[in-house]
């Protein structure tokens, strides 16, 4: 009868703890500093817990908290279950403090997802958007750029100054048009040696003005711009070599598939006095591209402005990714320290801030965003382990800023076959699979894992890094919800990466490192 009566009794405790905590919780939130004591042990919060874990979803404070609560609820109660010969009154309190920081866990976690929600449904219009740093500025009579093929009031060229993509060569689907504008090579001559290699679609062309003034060295730049959408394509770049003097170190080249040849439209109505481009840019439901469901050959722009730079060291990156302050020669200055060898890249690590954010430009204000909870590594909440480098919480965010380029870490660590990290490499390393789609999703997987099979070396960089613009991407859509056309990309996708390992393992020695 006793046993009954303690049995029930241990119930009643267990469930009101639950009860009355959540309530606690909920109503006043958790103190700053949760000290427990228990059999003679001691936890209590780091005040540098934020710099010890994964980066903060929200508050660095409640992602802590709601951890050790719910870690040490979990402990406490198998204390209780585990057979020992404790009294029933003791063993009672220890249940009941279980349910109590088990319950301190749950209501954390509620409060956190709605603290994310508020925030973004109060974030507002973007402070970031390529060029407003140009509002009301208006277009100089002189062009920065130096055009070719009569461009850019006119079009004409022959098809023997059409080229086929590295890969593929003439037996792929399209063909580039290379150096529609081209700088000036004594110019080059006296930046520094390392070339930004980019691309983009027609309607994101712009964003090149942010890169320009940001990278210090020349960029090479490919547009995806079939039919009408080179049109498009070349109003912006217009607009921007009359409004942007670092437009000057840029090279542009064309791509475009073997039956939509490129062609200019007529963009004389739009008003040529906007330094933003506000009336051209976010145009994408009207490009020939999305009209006709065409898919972005990311890979084939990828190698094109790779191939087209005239330096031996590049960074190939995508048009929002924003590089931090005096990147490229911070760079420059930490190679005169080392000797180079064949087959190492220098990673960048990654990582995106909130749309109502400015981008950061150097490490002491890319640490403050994330310790508020505004920034975090990049794909944290779409695709966690493909951007999350080796060393991110335990010595990258734990040192401070030198203000200078220094390598991290030295290793030959692959963390998964889904990591894709963005790196300054040379023109020589292996050639993006062309293949691939960027619908089809994770499209450097091959060129990494071959990379592997080299036995490359990685080196994290320090006091650099690139930081996505506009916002944080957050995955919105479920398999059920995907188009038809992402669905079967993906798919292909897959099947190009597979028929690719094969050949790869046939060519190189297996690794056993090399995650498939």
């Amino acid at each position: 009868m006793r046993k009954r009566w303690y049995r029930l009794f241990i119930w009643f405790v267990f469930i009101f703890s639950i009860f009355l905590s959540t309530r606690l919780l909920l109503g006043k939130g958790l103190s700053r500093s949760i000290p427990i004591f228990f059999d003679g042990e001691h936890l209590e919060r780091s005040e540098n817990a934020h710099l010890q874990q994964e980066l903060p979803t929200g508050k660095t404070r409640r992602t802590r908290v709601k951890l050790s609560t719910k870690i040490l609820g979990v402990k406490l109660l198998v204390r209780w279950v585990r057979p020992t010969r404790t009294p029933c009154s003791t063993r009672v309190t220890v249940l009941a403090e279980s349910a109590a920081y088990i319950a301190a866990g749950w209501a954390e976690r509620t409060r956190v997802s709605f603290g994310d929600a508020a925030r973004a449904a109060k974030s507002g219009a973007p402070l970031y958007a390529a060029g407003s740093y140009m509002a009301g500025k208006q277009m100089k009579n002189l062009s920065f750029c130096n055009w070719h093929y009569s461009l850019p009031h006119e079009f004409f060229y022959s098809s023997s100054e059409i080229i086929f993509s590295p890969e593929a060569g003439d037996k792929g689907p399209y063909r580039i048009l290379p150096l529609i504008i081209a700088y000036k090579s004594k110019i080059i001559e006296q930046l520094p040696q390392i070339t930004l290699c980019t691309h983009s679609t027609a309607d994101q062309v712009y964003s090149i003005v942010e890169l320009a003034r940001r990278w210090e060295g020349p960029l090479s730049f490919s547009i995806f711009a079939p039919g009408l959408d080179a049109g498009l394509a070349v109003a912006l770049l217009d607009r921007a070599c009359h409004c942007e003097p670092t437009m000057f170190k840029v090279s542009v080249h064309l791509i475009f598939p073997t039956g939509r040849p490129p062609a200019l439209g007529d963009f004389s109505q739009y008003n040529k006095d906007d330094c933003a481009a506000s009336d051209l840019q976010w145009r994408e439901a009207d490009t020939e591209r999305k009209q006709r469901k065409m898919t972005y050959p990311i890979n084939v722009a990828r190698n094109i402005a790779r191939l087209k730079s005239k330096t031996e060291r590049v960074l190939v990156s995508d048009i929002e990714l924003l590089p931090s302050l005096n990147l490229a020669s911070g760079f420059e200055e930490m190679l005169k320290e080392r000797i180079t060898k064949i087959n190492v890249v220098f990673v960048l690590p990654v990582f995106e801030i909130e749309a109502n954010q400015m981008p950061p430009v150097n490490k002491n204000q890319l640490l403050d965003a994330i310790k508020d909870g505004s920034a975090v590594y990049f794909h944290r909440y779409v695709c966690p382990h493909c951007q999350r480098f080796p060393g991110l919480t335990r010595k990258w965010l734990l040192r401070p800023n030198s203000g200078k380029v220094k390598p991290l870490i030295v290793t030959r660590e692959f963390p998964n076959h889904r990591w894709e990290p963005v790196f300054i490499g040379t023109k020589n390393d292996p050639l993006y699979t062309e293949d691939m789609t960027w619908e089809g999703r994770q499209d450097k997987m091959a060129q990494i894992f071959e990379m592997c099979l080299m036995n490359y070396r990685l080196i994290i960089l320090d006091g650099a890094f690139l930081v996505h613009t506009p916002g944080i991407k957050r995955k919105i859509i479920s398999n059920n919800n995907k188009t038809p056309l992402i669905r079967a990309q993906e798919r292909r996708n897959g099947r190009i990466y597979q028929n690719v390992i094969k050949r790869l393992l046939k060519q190189f020695h297996s690794n056993r490192k090399c995650k498939q």
